[in-house]
C-alpha cells in the first residue's frame, strides 16, 4: 500500500519541479536571446562604423567633403 502512494506522490512532485523551474528557463532563454541581439547590434554597429570611416578617409583623398552629395 506505501508503495502506491509514493508513486502517486512522483507525479505530483514532478510537476511542482517542473512549474518551479519553468520561470528560471524561461528567463534564460531571454537572457540569452537578449544577448545574442545584443551581440548583432553591437556588430551592425561596428560595420556602419567602419563604412563611416572608409568614406571619411575616401572623402580625404582630394575629395572635398560636399563630394558625396554632387554625384
Amino acid at each position: 500500500c506505501n508503495t502506491k502512494e509514493i508513486e502517486s506522490k512522483r507525479p505530483e512532485k514532478q510537476k511542482r519541479i517542473a512549474e518551479e523551474e519553468a520561470p528560471a528557463a524561461r528567463r534564460e532563454a531571454e537572457r540569452l536571446e537578449k544577448d545574442k541581439q545584443e551581440k548583432q547590434k553591437r556588430g551592425r554597429e561596428q560595420k556602419e562604423a567602419k563604412e563611416r570611416d572608409r568614406r571619411q578617409e575616401e572623402g580625404g583623398r582630394g575629395r572635398g567633403p560636399l563630394h558625396r552629395l554632387f554625384i
